[in-house]
């Protein structure tokens, strides 16, 4: 997987662990957040977490840094806005 770091806007944010964006990076427009596993939207806390990321970069321009890709092939990468890391707020933030 390559180490390049893209920026690109969020269009949206389906639940509290992935983001679609605009244009897409590698043939890929949802991204998985590296080290953040929240609970589906449906599940105890799901709801929140999607609010939560939602409110962090939902329109926004952010970094996407690439680290792997799933089972699925999605891209699952570090994500950043003005220079603070949304994958560790969420983790801290116990998502």
């Amino acid at each position: 997987m390559k180490r390049k770091t893209y920026y690109r806007r969020v269009y949206r944010v389906p639940d509290g662990d992935s983001l679609f964006v605009t244009p897409p990076i590698e043939g890929e427009r949802r991204i998985r957040l590296s080290g953040v596993d929240a609970p589906e939207y449906y599940q105890f806390g799901g709801k929140k977490a999607w609010e939560i990321l939602k409110k962090l970069v939902q329109g926004k321009i952010v970094s996407i840094t690439p680290v792997a890709r799933d089972d699925y092939r999605r891209i699952v990468a570090i994500v950043k806005r003005n220079g603070k890391n949304i994958n560790q707020i969420l983790r801290n933030m116990g998502y």
